[in-house]
């Protein structure tokens, strides 16, 4: 379950406050700091975790309800199936807020009296555009369906101009965390780009060379968030290009071009420095990249390894003998990742040849 605002009011008590005990169940030390709210609205809890702050909280939600009995899939695990609606919201300063309710009438009361969410108190509500019956008594499920269509008003409307679901965060720093985390900031940002395509001059050569600037600027100025849009409008404007394949689109992803991304390592063998790292040397970022992974899978060891050796940057001889261990990781019987291969060998001619092997 992701915590909401509504989530907050249904475990806070009588007084409107919470417990040492709730606080710390949702991983906030205590005395929770100012602006606790904000901070842990989006953040992924267990149902257990939910249901246990909310009966900590003794509101007018009946303990009883909770203690004993088998969680189910209903809202807010009401004993019976009841009616989820999802509703959107227009808001002063041309903002949205798109929310979930199994009771109508009174959540309107509350956004129109300022008791709603924190971003219908900044924003002041002006019309409940839509109330619809979502369909289904599944309380994830309905989750689900509201967080999609907030995404998909952030896309007609923008990241800054609408809340709900899980992306509520009233800073929009949070919430675009919690956007690239679901692989939503993505879509968004193509979508606006798409929308308002900027003219390029020069060459395809020259625009991924402008895109390598501009990733590189990123790392060294330590891949503040405010450059985020900078470097992926750099990186979606080759989309314009006729030399754009299909192939390359996993490299728009988040994961590509982070900065605990594959982009970065590659950088780093390249310039034969460290690249969006504190790690001393290329040969640490080789040595760090070469772990990633999980249940002893280590997909990206091919491409990271290939890469080194297309740049050899220098070593000491010590470091030398260990990369020579390092590169009998390729002939070990492993499904390595390919789906970079296309858009890294236009982006690195150095490594045209060998990831064709």
């Amino acid at each position: 379950m992701v915590i909401t605002m509504e989530l907050l009011k249904l475990g806070a008590t009588s007084r409107g406050s919470h417990k040492r005990r709730q606080i710390e169940l949702i991983g906030e030390e205590w005395p929770p700091a100012r602006g606790w709210k904000e901070k842990v609205i989006g953040r992924e809890i267990s149902d257990e975790v939910a249901e246990e702050f909310i009966r900590l909280g003794s509101s007018n939600i009946n303990a009883d309800n909770f203690q004993g009995k088998e969680r189910n899939e209903y809202w807010f695990n009401s004993r019976n199936p009841v009616s989820i609606y999802i509703y959107t919201l227009a808001l002063s300063n041309d903002c949205y807020y798109v929310g979930l309710t199994a009771n109508i009438k009174k959540r309107m009361e509350e956004h129109f009296t300022g008791k709603g969410a924190e971003w219908t108190k900044l924003n002041t509500p002006l019309q409940l555009i839509s109330a619809i019956d979502i369909g289904t008594k599944n309380a994830r499920e309905a989750e689900k369906i509201e967080n999609e269509t907030t995404v998909e008003l952030m896309i007609q409307y923008g990241i800054d101009k609408v809340r709900g679901g899980c992306y509520t965060n009233i800073e929009q720093k949070l919430v675009e965390k919690h956007l690239i985390a679901h692989g939503a900031w993505e879509r968004i940002m193509q979508s606006k780009f798409a929308r308002h395509p900027n003219v390029y001059e020069g060459s395809w050569e020259n625009a991924l060379e402008r895109f390598l600037d501009d990733a590189l600027c990123y790392y060294d100025a330590g891949s503040p968030e405010n450059m985020h849009e900078i470097v992926f409008k750099s990186l979606f404007s080759l989309t314009q290009y006729s030399y754009w394949n299909e192939a390359f689109a996993p490299c728009l992803s988040w994961e590509f071009w982070n900065k605990k991304g594959i982009l970065p390592v590659l950088l780093s063998f390249k310039y034969a420095r460290t690249v969006g790292s504190r790690l001393p040397s290329a040969y640490d970022v080789l040595a760090a990249a070469l772990n990633r992974g999980e249940s002893n899978q280590y997909p990206l060891r091919r491409l990271f390894l290939l890469g080194w050796q297309s740049f050899q940057p220098q070593t000491t001889d010590k470091q030398a003998k260990t990369i020579i261990r390092f590169m009998t990781y390729l002939n070990e019987n492993a499904k390595f990742e390919r789906k970079y291969d296309a858009f890294v060998s236009v982006l690195f001619p150095e490594m045209r040849t060998i990831l064709q092997i």
